[in-house]
């Protein structure tokens, strides 16, 4: 019988870039609902920083703070809406409610490299090199 040897091809570094932005993360809160996390898109972080208006989105803390809600992209298995105004987004958080923490955490987690920097810019970093 023949001896069949796969050999892996590592990724490009525009391919990484594009498995980076499409991964999912599904994890469960201690309010027992599920989230599908994966990384926002550029649009829609426009979008964010559109709707809370230019006074809020100059506040570091609040950005700090707010923009671990935009890696949610499914709640209990519904596709989450893009926020585009203070008002859906002061809705996400009401739904998300006592999770916020655990939220917080898992995109520290699952998204956020040892240095400290979103996992997928260094893919964007060996993309520009």
């Amino acid at each position: 019988m023949a001896k069949v040897t796969v050999k892996e091809t590592p990724l490009t570094p525009s391919q990484k870039v594009i498995a980076d932005a499409q991964r999912e993360v599904e994890v469960t809160g201690p309010s027992g609902r599920t989230y599908t996390l994966r990384r926002s898109d550029l649009v829609s972080q426009f979008w964010f920083v559109d709707a809370v208006g230019p006074q809020t989105a100059s506040n570091q803390p609040f950005m700090l703070m707010a923009t671990p809600m935009l890696y949610i992209s499914k709640i209990d298995g519904e596709p989450r809406t893009m926020v585009k105004t203070r008002m859906q987004f002061d809705a996400l958080l009401a739904k998300v409610g006592d999770d916020f923490s655990f939220i917080f955490e898992a995109v520290q987690e699952h998204f956020v490299d040892g240095n400290g920097q979103l996992a997928s810019e260094e893919g964007q970093q060996t993309l520009k090199n």
